[in-house]
């Protein structure tokens, strides 16, 4: 269930709890500012289209002036020399407002991105990340139109800014948009980011974009307090990023928290590996990513290289006939379940719910306007796996209210539209299923914990 962006981005909302919630980065040596590079790559350095966007519509450009150019190669030699990653290849950079943001950040999706995500759609219903009136689109949508302050896209290597006011003149936030996704760049030209694709499973897709934007903040920043002539509380005071504060409650809550991840924990990740181990032990990072969202959250799992338990997926025989078909499967990982409970818990109870996660996988299924999820969940120890399963009953009493104890030991709720199932089915492991159709939720819930 990866919602982890073909493109990758930088969210104006989050600059500042970056900015002024991460341990700051050593400021790096002077550099000679006079040098200009203009590197002429061999043809095979250049990044390959291999996907073509589903609705091209053009979007209208601002042209820099000779100022703005001349500002724009100040920012991205300096944050090369920063993040220790020569060019390998020219970028082509293309300003534009905020009113185009949304179609030109949604028209990096292809065909195929947009029927992935439809799919999906009844599963992000079913975990409460998204409204029944809505869709994850809609809300991808909404994130590029109020939040995101530029993006890369490695399938073109296309660097897009989102320019602050008429354009005129850069600001704070246009500066280190221009260093943050000049970094994606130089990630792509060095490590090949269409790899995100190629992760193995959803949540190691979601781990490894964890680092691609941590190490990006983490350089940015560096960049910003080590070269820029603008301080800390212009970045602030930038009418963009307020704005894009104040606009922040315009996204679902549970779907923000999700975005917001990469950003926070993925830069507190790479900032511990950076004071380790300098920009090496980053690029390894890139070329040999952590397997999870786990390795995220707790670090030390993935310096003990605590990978991921294989599970089967959930396919429940009550789901395999009567007009149910399957739709799709993949894994949730610690950061979406823990999510999905912070839609009800506390933080620190969704994060204790969550924690000693040792693998998942997902199963949904559907019947006319019908969906069921079902997620097989293994942990740390019986001890994790019981507090699990206590803290979803909390959960389930906040969200469904009416919840009912089977004789060996299941949880069942309903609230009329939606049925809840959860139980823990051996030593370690758990399985939880959600659905609109109460009968296919109980009686897969039936087979899988008997």
């Amino acid at each position: 269930m990866s919602l982890a962006q073909r493109t990758v981005a930088l969210c104006a909302a989050l600059v500042l709890a970056a900015a002024c919630g991460s341990r700051p980065g050593e400021s790096p040596s002077e550099t000679d500012d006079s040098a200009k590079q203009s590197p002429t790559p061999p043809a095979s350095a250049t990044p390959e289209a291999t996907a073509t966007p589903a609705t091209p519509s053009p979007v209208p450009a601002i042209t820099p002036s000779a100022a703005q150019l001349e500002e724009i190669e100040r920012i991205e030699r300096l944050t090369a020399q920063v993040r220790e990653l020569q060019p390998l290849a020219d970028v082509r950079e293309v300003f534009i407002r905020r009113e185009d943001a949304s179609a030109a950040f949604l028209s990096s999706l292809t065909d195929s991105d947009r029927e992935q995500i439809a799919k999906l759609d009844p599963a992000l219903r079913l975990l409460d990340l998204i409204d029944d009136d809505t869709s994850f689109l809609d809300e991808y949508g909404e994130l590029a139109a109020t939040q995101v302050a530029g993006f890369y896209e490695p399938t073109t290597g296309k660097l897009y800014v989102i320019v602050s006011g008429d354009g005129a003149e850069f600001t704070a936030s246009d500066e280190l948009t221009i260093s943050h996704e000049y970094v994606h760049a130089l990630q792509d030209q060095h490590f090949d980011l269409d790899r995100l694709d190629e992760s193995g499973t959803d949540d190691a897709t979601e781990a490894f974009l964890a680092v691609v934007e941590g190490d990006a903040s983490l350089a940015s920043f560096m960049y910003f307090q080590g070269h820029s002539p603008r301080s800390l509380l212009d970045l602030y005071d930038d009418p963009a990023v307020q704005e894009a504060l104040e606009q922040a409650d315009e996204i679902s809550a549970a779907l923000m928290a999700y975005f917001m991840f990469p950003y926070t924990e993925g830069l507190s990740f790479v900032t511990d590996i950076y004071y380790d181990g300098g920009w090496q032990a980053v690029d390894q990072l890139l070329r040999e990513p952590p397997l999870s969202t786990e390795q995220i959250i707790h670090p030390e799992a993935f310096g003990a290289n605590d990978a991921p338990s294989l599970l089967d997926d959930p396919r429940p025989a009550a789901l395999a006939g009567d007009g149910w078909k399957f739709v799709e499967a993949g894994t949730a990982g610690e950061l979406l379940l823990r999510v999905h409970l912070g839609t009800r818990l506390s933080e620190a109870r969704a994060g204790e719910a969550a924690d000693g996660w040792g693998g998942d996988r997902w199963t949904l299924w559907s019947k006319g306007e019908e969906s069921v999820l079902v997620v097989a969940t293994t942990w740390d120890n019986q001890g994790e796996a019981d507090e699990f399963v206590d803290l979803y009953e909390r959960f389930l009493i906040e969200r469904y209210r009416d919840v009912e104890e089977m004789s060996n030991g299941s949880l069942t709720a309903t609230d009329g539209q939606a049925t809840a199932f959860i139980a823990r089915v051996d030593v370690a492991v758990a399985v939880l299923v959600i659905g609109t159709d109460a009968d296919a939720v109980r009686a897969a819930g039936r087979e899988l914990a008997p």
